[in-house]
């Protein structure tokens, strides 16, 4: 059998730890909020562009046309391949752009862009 003060112990410890864990904590905020424009710090690294310049080369196996274009179909560029013919060009796409559809001669193609160039050549 547990004797009284041994019980009281234990439990004067378990509502000790209670109270304890129950505090608040008084550590400041690690990102404060700006009350203007002027008070936003940002690292001299950080890109502010929101677009980025792609070099494509594209060529085709007969003289048509390509359309370049985003998944939901906006175009970005249209251009005239003339066959067996490598053609070049750069396009300022949104920087959050990962992928291109090309549409040449009834096919659809998609490409990744991992850099800032991307060869192709339709079959």
């Amino acid at each position: 059998m547990i004797k009284m003060k041994t019980l009281k112990g234990i439990l004067f410890l378990v509502i000790l730890l209670a109270f304890n864990s129950c505090q608040k904590e008084n550590d400041p905020q690690p990102n404060p909020t700006p009350n203007g424009i002027k008070e936003i710090v940002v690292k001299s690294t950080f890109d502010w562009k929101t677009t980025q310049e792609v070099s494509i080369q594209l060529t085709g196996y007969a003289n048509s046309v390509c359309v370049i274009s985003h998944a939901d179909g906006t175009l970005f560029q249209k251009v005239f391949l003339k066959k067996n013919e490598p053609f070049t060009l750069r396009l300022n796409i949104p920087a959050a752009e990962k992928k291109l559809w090309l549409d040449y001669m009834g096919q659809r193609i998609e490409l990744e862009i991992t850099g800032s160039e991307i060869v192709y050549q339709f079959n």
